[in-house]
């Protein structure tokens, strides 16, 4: 992960739609079709590396990630899904639960609001040319947790680790575990609180960027809602009625196929 991005502040762009190198656009997902090719990604990645079974609807999600205050991000073009991330806010609890739950409950016994990161995957191959999707995605986590007021947490393989801590400012908020839906890969609980981190002089380099490079204040007021009923019809809702969907969610963010 020590890459260089070739990301710069000018390069970033503004508002809800961006566009980075290779003519990549970045969004909030607003449509059904948006996160069904998100999951669809996300489930080629998966399928693709091992870390889950093939299954007829070509779709991995989580149950958790079905909820209106969530957010899938997409990059690529109209046609087709290059990278996504899924911001899964802790609405009826999140993913990460079901291996670190005595950590994330004392985090909310403290009045804390949480944010899991989750569902990331990338199409292309080489690490160098994903990492400044998940750069660039990372700016729409940082605004959702501002606008919320909320601690991001994520799941990573402890190999990754330093990308996450050297780049966001992320630390260790349990002790490394195993996840039974990927393999019992290894995993460690990550936690970025946003409010001491932008204390910091000088501040993470991804963290400089996004404030020097603010999204507008509406960016996720179009969002997917997830109606209950248009879910229940789609692909995604076909998935989760008859697959053997685990009740553990799948925590880990994911790049090329490597847990992150």
């Amino acid at each position: 992960m020590g890459h260089s991005t070739g990301l710069t502040a000018e390069g970033i762009g503004n508002g809800t739609r961006n566009r980075l190198e290779d003519d990549m656009e970045f969004r909030v997902a607003t449509r059904l079709d948006d996160v069904v090719a998100a999951w669809r990604l996300v489930y080629d990645a998966y399928a693709g590396s091992g870390l889950i079974d093939p299954n007829p609807w070509q779709i991995h999600t989580v149950p958790k990630a079905i909820h209106h205050n969530n957010v899938v991000i997409c990059a690529g073009s109209e046609e087709e899904a290059v990278s996504t991330l899924t911001i899964i806010h802790d609405s009826e609890g999140i993913p990460l639960d079901d291996i670190y739950p005595d950590e994330l409950d004392g985090l909310r016994d403290r009045g804390r609001s949480l944010m899991e990161i989750g569902l990331l995957a990338d199409r292309r191959e080489q690490v160098s040319r994903s990492l400044p999707a998940l750069l660039e995605m990372m700016r729409y986590v940082f605004y959702r947790s501002r606008f919320t007021d909320s601690d991001i947490m994520i799941g990573v393989h402890p190999h990754h680790g330093r990308y996450y801590r050297k780049y966001f400012g992320f630390e260790d908020h349990g002790p490394t575990s195993t996840h039974p839906t990927v393999n019992h890969n290894p995993v460690v609980l990550m936690r970025l609180d946003l409010n001491e981190k932008l204390k910091l002089d000088p501040l993470p380099r991804g963290l400089a960027m996004y404030v020097a490079n603010p999204l507008p204040s509406d960016t996720f007021d179009q969002k997917f809602a997830f109606h209950p009923e248009r879910v229940e019809k789609s692909p995604i809702g076909l998935y989760l009625r008859n697959a053997q969907v685990p009740a553990m969610a799948t925590a880990e963010t994911e790049v090329n196929g490597e847990a992150a």
